[in-house]
Protein backbone atom coordinates (compact mmCIF):
# COMPACT_ATOMS: atom_id res chain seq x y z
CA UNK A 1 0.00 0.00 0.00
CA UNK A 2 0.95 3.63 -0.31
CA UNK A 3 1.99 3.92 3.35
CA UNK A 4 4.56 1.12 3.13
CA UNK A 5 8.28 1.45 2.34
CA UNK A 6 8.12 5.18 2.97
CA UNK A 7 11.57 5.49 4.50
CA UNK A 8 13.30 3.68 1.64
CA UNK A 9 11.49 5.80 -0.94
CA UNK A 10 12.23 8.99 0.97
CA UNK A 11 15.96 8.22 1.06
CA UNK A 12 15.96 7.56 -2.68
CA UNK A 13 14.34 10.99 -3.13
CA UNK A 14 16.96 12.58 -0.83
CA UNK A 15 14.48 13.96 1.68
CA UNK A 16 16.15 15.64 4.69
CA UNK A 17 16.54 13.49 7.79
CA UNK A 18 14.04 15.43 9.88
CA UNK A 19 11.41 15.02 7.15
CA UNK A 20 12.15 11.29 6.91
CA UNK A 21 11.76 11.00 10.67
CA UNK A 22 8.37 12.71 10.44
CA UNK A 23 6.99 10.44 7.70
CA UNK A 24 5.78 7.52 9.87
CA UNK A 25 3.79 9.91 12.05
CA UNK A 26 2.34 11.63 8.98
CA UNK A 27 1.38 8.28 7.48
CA UNK A 28 -0.30 7.10 10.69
CA UNK A 29 -2.24 10.34 10.96
CA UNK A 30 -3.47 10.07 7.38
CA UNK A 31 -4.21 6.35 7.37
CA UNK A 32 -7.63 6.30 9.13
CA UNK A 33 -9.33 8.73 6.76
CA UNK A 34 -7.17 8.66 3.63
CA UNK A 35 -6.14 5.02 3.19
CA UNK A 36 -8.78 4.23 0.58
CA UNK A 37 -8.70 7.51 -1.42
CA UNK A 38 -4.89 7.56 -1.36
CA UNK A 39 -4.71 4.03 -2.77
CA UNK A 40 -7.09 4.98 -5.55
CA UNK A 41 -5.17 8.19 -6.37
CA UNK A 42 -1.83 6.34 -6.32
CA UNK A 43 -3.26 3.83 -8.78
CA UNK A 44 -4.37 6.70 -11.04
CA UNK A 45 -0.88 8.21 -10.93
CA UNK A 46 0.62 4.85 -11.83
CA UNK A 47 -1.73 3.90 -14.65
CA UNK A 48 -3.36 6.94 -16.25
CA UNK A 49 -1.73 9.44 -18.60
CA UNK A 50 0.04 12.04 -16.41
CA UNK A 51 -2.24 14.98 -17.24
CA UNK A 52 -5.34 12.83 -16.72
CA UNK A 53 -3.95 11.46 -13.45
CA UNK A 54 -3.26 14.94 -12.04
CA UNK A 55 -6.72 16.10 -13.11
CA UNK A 56 -8.10 13.12 -11.18
CA UNK A 57 -6.10 14.09 -8.07
CA UNK A 58 -7.34 17.67 -8.32
CA UNK A 59 -10.93 16.47 -8.73
CA UNK A 60 -10.60 14.54 -5.45
CA UNK A 61 -10.37 17.97 -3.72
CA UNK A 62 -8.18 16.80 -0.84
CA UNK A 63 -7.61 20.40 0.26
CA UNK A 64 -11.32 21.12 0.48
CA UNK A 65 -12.14 17.83 2.20
CA UNK A 66 -9.24 17.51 4.64
CA UNK A 67 -7.51 20.89 4.80
CA UNK A 68 -4.53 22.36 2.96
CA UNK A 69 -1.79 20.98 5.23
CA UNK A 70 -3.19 17.44 5.26
CA UNK A 71 -3.55 17.55 1.48
CA UNK A 72 0.05 18.69 1.09
CA UNK A 73 1.24 15.81 3.23
CA UNK A 74 -0.83 13.48 1.05
CA UNK A 75 0.71 14.92 -2.13
CA UNK A 76 4.17 14.10 -0.78
CA UNK A 77 3.19 10.50 -0.04
CA UNK A 78 1.62 10.19 -3.49
CA UNK A 79 4.81 11.39 -5.15
CA UNK A 80 6.90 8.95 -3.09
CA UNK A 81 4.58 6.10 -4.13
CA UNK A 82 5.92 6.51 -7.68
CA UNK A 83 9.61 6.11 -6.85
CA UNK A 84 9.94 2.36 -7.49
CA UNK A 85 8.21 2.63 -10.87
CA UNK A 86 10.58 5.42 -11.88
CA UNK A 87 13.59 3.34 -10.80
CA UNK A 88 12.32 0.34 -12.78
CA UNK A 89 11.75 2.48 -15.86
CA UNK A 90 15.29 3.84 -15.63
CA UNK A 91 16.77 0.35 -15.22
CA UNK A 92 14.94 -0.91 -18.30
CA UNK A 93 16.14 2.16 -20.19
CA UNK A 94 19.74 1.61 -19.16
CA UNK A 95 19.94 4.87 -17.22
CA UNK A 96 22.74 4.90 -14.66
CA UNK A 97 21.69 4.69 -11.02
CA UNK A 98 23.40 7.97 -10.16
CA UNK A 99 21.23 9.77 -12.74
CA UNK A 100 18.14 8.11 -11.26
CA UNK A 101 19.01 9.30 -7.77
CA UNK A 102 19.92 12.79 -8.97
CA UNK A 103 16.59 13.00 -10.80
CA UNK A 104 14.54 11.72 -7.85
CA UNK A 105 16.30 14.17 -5.52
CA UNK A 106 14.13 16.95 -6.94
CA UNK A 107 11.50 15.80 -4.43
CA UNK A 108 13.99 16.33 -1.60
CA UNK A 109 14.81 19.80 -2.93
CA UNK A 110 11.15 20.81 -2.85
CA UNK A 111 10.53 19.28 0.58
CA UNK A 112 13.40 21.40 1.94
CA UNK A 113 12.07 24.43 0.07
CA UNK A 114 8.62 24.11 1.62
CA UNK A 115 9.98 23.32 5.07
CA UNK A 116 11.52 26.79 5.03
CA UNK A 117 8.52 28.50 3.49
CA UNK A 118 5.66 26.64 5.17
CA UNK A 119 7.26 25.11 8.28
CA UNK A 120 5.79 21.71 7.39
CA UNK A 121 6.68 18.51 5.59
CA UNK A 122 4.75 18.25 2.36
CA UNK A 123 4.39 19.25 -1.29
CA UNK A 124 1.93 21.39 -3.22
CA UNK A 125 -0.33 20.03 -5.93
CA UNK A 126 1.73 22.09 -8.37
CA UNK A 127 4.90 20.19 -7.46
CA UNK A 128 3.10 16.83 -7.60
CA UNK A 129 2.04 17.87 -11.11
CA UNK A 130 5.58 18.97 -12.03
CA UNK A 131 7.11 15.77 -10.63
CA UNK A 132 5.28 13.71 -13.25
CA UNK A 133 7.80 15.04 -15.78
CA UNK A 134 10.44 12.81 -14.19
CA UNK A 135 8.42 10.24 -12.20
CA UNK A 136 6.40 9.27 -15.27
CA UNK A 137 8.26 10.95 -18.13
CA UNK A 138 11.66 11.36 -19.65
CA UNK A 139 12.99 14.39 -17.79
CA UNK A 140 16.28 13.65 -16.02
CA UNK A 141 18.81 15.61 -14.01
CA UNK A 142 22.26 15.79 -15.57
CA UNK A 143 24.77 17.87 -13.67
CA UNK A 144 23.23 21.12 -12.45
CA UNK A 145 20.15 21.06 -14.69
CA UNK A 146 17.11 18.98 -15.62
CA UNK A 147 16.48 18.10 -19.27
CA UNK A 148 13.85 16.58 -21.52
CA UNK A 149 13.88 16.05 -25.28
CA UNK A 150 10.82 17.55 -26.92
CA UNK A 151 9.60 19.94 -29.65
CA UNK A 152 10.44 23.53 -28.79
CA UNK A 153 6.88 24.85 -29.09
CA UNK A 154 8.03 28.37 -28.26
CA UNK A 155 6.78 31.67 -29.67
CA UNK A 156 9.95 32.48 -31.65
CA UNK A 157 12.08 31.42 -34.57
CA UNK A 158 15.80 32.00 -34.93
CA UNK A 159 17.49 32.80 -38.24
CA UNK A 160 21.22 32.63 -38.94
CA UNK A 161 23.11 34.60 -41.55
CA UNK A 162 26.81 33.91 -41.23
CA UNK A 163 27.67 34.73 -37.62
CA UNK A 164 24.56 36.87 -37.10
CA UNK A 165 21.46 35.53 -35.38
CA UNK A 166 17.98 37.05 -35.51
CA UNK A 167 15.39 36.15 -32.90
CA UNK A 168 11.91 36.62 -34.35
CA UNK A 169 8.61 36.75 -32.49
CA UNK A 170 5.85 35.05 -34.51
CA UNK A 171 2.22 35.81 -33.82
CA UNK A 172 -0.85 35.49 -36.06
CA UNK A 173 1.22 35.76 -39.23
CA UNK A 174 3.21 38.78 -38.04
CA UNK A 175 6.93 38.64 -37.30
CA UNK A 176 9.02 41.18 -35.45
CA UNK A 177 12.51 41.15 -34.02
CA UNK A 178 13.35 40.41 -30.40
CA UNK A 179 16.34 42.04 -28.74
CA UNK A 180 18.17 38.85 -27.76
CA UNK A 181 20.12 40.64 -25.00
CA UNK A 182 17.00 41.81 -23.15
CA UNK A 183 14.35 39.35 -24.35
CA UNK A 184 12.02 42.20 -25.33
CA UNK A 185 10.17 42.61 -28.61
CA UNK A 186 11.42 45.61 -30.56
CA UNK A 187 8.39 46.14 -32.79
CA UNK A 188 10.72 46.11 -35.79
CA UNK A 189 9.27 43.86 -38.51
CA UNK A 190 11.36 40.99 -39.83
CA UNK A 191 11.35 39.52 -43.32
CA UNK A 192 13.73 36.68 -44.13
CA UNK A 193 16.24 37.53 -46.84
CA UNK A 194 18.28 35.40 -49.23
CA UNK A 195 21.00 33.80 -47.15
CA UNK A 196 18.92 33.64 -43.94
CA UNK A 197 18.67 30.08 -42.61
CA UNK A 198 16.00 29.26 -40.06
CA UNK A 199 17.79 27.24 -37.37
CA UNK A 200 15.02 27.09 -34.75
CA UNK A 201 11.24 27.14 -34.96
CA UNK A 202 8.38 25.81 -32.79
CA UNK A 203 8.65 22.33 -34.36
CA UNK A 204 12.40 21.98 -33.78
CA UNK A 205 13.56 19.33 -31.33
CA UNK A 206 15.32 20.86 -28.33
CA UNK A 207 16.65 19.90 -24.94
CA UNK A 208 14.06 21.51 -22.69
CA UNK A 209 16.03 22.59 -19.61
CA UNK A 210 14.99 23.52 -16.07
CA UNK A 211 16.90 24.93 -13.12
CA UNK A 212 16.19 22.99 -9.90
CA UNK A 213 15.05 25.12 -6.97
CA UNK A 214 17.89 26.59 -4.96
CA UNK A 215 20.59 25.74 -7.51
CA UNK A 216 23.55 28.11 -7.55
CA UNK A 217 24.49 28.11 -11.19
CA UNK A 218 27.37 29.61 -13.14
CA UNK A 219 28.37 29.52 -16.78
CA UNK A 220 30.68 26.52 -16.40
CA UNK A 221 28.06 24.35 -14.64
CA UNK A 222 25.46 25.48 -17.17
CA UNK A 223 27.61 24.71 -20.23
CA UNK A 224 28.83 21.33 -18.98
CA UNK A 225 25.31 20.22 -17.98
CA UNK A 226 24.17 20.96 -21.54
CA UNK A 227 27.17 19.04 -22.85
CA UNK A 228 26.21 16.02 -20.72
CA UNK A 229 22.60 16.27 -21.89
CA UNK A 230 23.58 16.41 -25.55
CA UNK A 231 25.56 13.18 -25.12
CA UNK A 232 22.87 11.48 -23.02
CA UNK A 233 19.97 12.08 -25.40
CA UNK A 234 22.07 11.48 -28.53
CA UNK A 235 22.87 8.01 -27.19
CA UNK A 236 19.28 7.25 -26.15
CA UNK A 237 17.54 8.76 -29.18
CA UNK A 238 20.07 8.98 -32.04
CA UNK A 239 17.26 9.40 -34.55
CA UNK A 240 15.92 12.52 -32.74
CA UNK A 241 18.41 15.32 -33.24
CA UNK A 242 18.03 18.35 -30.98
CA UNK A 243 19.30 21.68 -32.32
CA UNK A 244 19.43 23.72 -29.11
CA UNK A 245 18.86 23.84 -25.38
CA UNK A 246 15.95 26.04 -24.33
CA UNK A 247 14.27 26.98 -21.08
CA UNK A 248 12.35 29.68 -19.22
CA UNK A 249 13.29 31.00 -15.79
CA UNK A 250 12.91 34.00 -13.52
CA UNK A 251 16.71 33.90 -13.11
CA UNK A 252 17.04 34.96 -16.77
CA UNK A 253 15.28 38.27 -16.06
CA UNK A 254 17.92 40.96 -16.87
CA UNK A 255 16.87 42.73 -13.67
CA UNK A 256 18.71 39.99 -11.77
CA UNK A 257 21.92 41.83 -12.61
CA UNK A 258 20.73 44.58 -10.26
CA UNK A 259 19.05 42.32 -7.72
CA UNK A 260 21.99 39.87 -7.55
CA UNK A 261 24.95 42.12 -8.45
CA UNK A 262 27.62 39.75 -7.12
CA UNK A 263 26.43 36.67 -9.00
CA UNK A 264 28.66 37.12 -12.05
CA UNK A 265 28.34 33.45 -12.94
CA UNK A 266 24.57 33.80 -13.35
CA UNK A 267 24.95 36.95 -15.43
CA UNK A 268 27.53 35.29 -17.68
CA UNK A 269 25.10 32.39 -18.12
CA UNK A 270 22.31 34.75 -19.10
CA UNK A 271 24.54 36.59 -21.56
CA UNK A 272 25.34 33.26 -23.25
CA UNK A 273 21.65 32.80 -24.14
CA UNK A 274 19.43 34.32 -26.78
CA UNK A 275 16.64 35.74 -24.63
CA UNK A 276 12.96 35.93 -25.56
CA UNK A 277 9.68 36.80 -23.76
CA UNK A 278 8.46 34.13 -21.36
CA UNK A 279 4.97 32.94 -20.47
CA UNK A 280 6.00 32.51 -16.81
CA UNK A 281 3.96 34.99 -14.81
CA UNK A 282 5.14 37.28 -12.04
CA UNK A 283 2.72 35.50 -9.69
CA UNK A 284 4.45 32.18 -10.36
CA UNK A 285 7.86 33.72 -9.69
CA UNK A 286 6.65 35.21 -6.42
CA UNK A 287 5.21 31.88 -5.29
CA UNK A 288 8.53 30.22 -6.08
CA UNK A 289 10.50 32.86 -4.13
CA UNK A 290 8.23 33.51 -1.17
CA UNK A 291 5.87 30.55 -0.86
CA UNK A 292 2.92 28.92 -2.63
CA UNK A 293 0.32 31.05 -0.83
CA UNK A 294 1.98 34.46 -1.31
CA UNK A 295 0.62 37.19 -3.58
CA UNK A 296 2.19 40.50 -4.56
CA UNK A 297 -0.23 42.40 -2.30
CA UNK A 298 1.14 40.50 0.70
CA UNK A 299 4.82 41.38 0.11
CA UNK A 300 4.93 44.68 2.06
CA UNK A 301 3.52 42.89 5.12
CA UNK A 302 6.03 40.01 5.24
CA UNK A 303 8.65 40.17 8.04
CA UNK A 304 11.86 41.51 6.47
CA UNK A 305 14.04 40.00 9.18
CA UNK A 306 13.12 36.55 7.83
CA UNK A 307 14.12 37.44 4.25
CA UNK A 308 17.28 36.90 2.28
CA UNK A 309 18.94 39.84 0.53
CA UNK A 310 17.30 38.70 -2.72
CA UNK A 311 13.86 38.65 -1.12
CA UNK A 312 14.33 42.16 0.28
CA UNK A 313 15.56 43.41 -3.11
CA UNK A 314 12.49 41.94 -4.85
CA UNK A 315 10.14 43.48 -2.29
CA UNK A 316 11.81 46.88 -2.71
CA UNK A 317 11.71 46.61 -6.50
CA UNK A 318 8.01 45.75 -6.58
CA UNK A 319 7.20 48.63 -4.21
CA UNK A 320 8.09 50.97 -7.09
CA UNK A 321 5.17 52.02 -9.33
CA UNK A 322 5.14 50.13 -12.61
CA UNK A 323 7.85 47.68 -11.59
CA UNK A 324 7.44 43.99 -12.46
CA UNK A 325 9.42 40.79 -12.40
CA UNK A 326 9.63 39.40 -15.89
CA UNK A 327 10.97 35.90 -16.52
CA UNK A 328 12.69 35.22 -19.82
CA UNK A 329 13.17 32.31 -22.12
CA UNK A 330 16.69 31.43 -23.16
CA UNK A 331 18.04 29.56 -26.20
CA UNK A 332 21.53 28.16 -26.70
CA UNK A 333 22.19 26.83 -30.21
CA UNK A 334 24.88 24.17 -30.65
CA UNK A 335 27.49 26.30 -32.49
CA UNK A 336 27.26 28.94 -29.76
CA UNK A 337 27.37 26.28 -27.05
CA UNK A 338 30.50 24.79 -28.61
CA UNK A 339 32.07 28.24 -28.63
CA UNK A 340 31.29 28.72 -24.93
CA UNK A 341 32.85 25.35 -24.09
CA UNK A 342 35.98 26.21 -26.08
CA UNK A 343 36.25 29.56 -24.30
CA UNK A 344 35.88 27.89 -20.89
CA UNK A 345 38.52 25.30 -21.77
CA UNK A 346 40.92 28.03 -22.97
CA UNK A 347 40.36 29.98 -19.75
CA UNK A 348 41.02 26.86 -17.69
CA UNK A 349 44.25 26.14 -19.55
CA UNK A 350 45.34 29.76 -19.21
Amino acid sequence: MIFERLIERARTADLPEDAIAALPGIAEALRPTLDEPMAELADALASRAPDDAIAHVKAADLEGRFGVNTARQAYLLLSLSQIEAMQARHRVGGIAAEITYATASDLGIWVRHFQVQLQMVGLTIGILDWSQRYLRGDLVRLGALQFDLRPFGGPIAVYRRGSELSVVWQERGDADLVDASTGLRTGEPFTAQVGDVRVLDPESLVLDMHIPAGTRLGLREFAHAICDARAFFAQRHPEMKAVAACGEAWLLDPQMETLLPKNEGLHALRRSCLLFPSNLTEDKTLRRLFGPDITRAMLPHLPREMMTSLHRAVVDLLAQPGAHLSARGGVVLWPEHDAVLAHLDDALEG
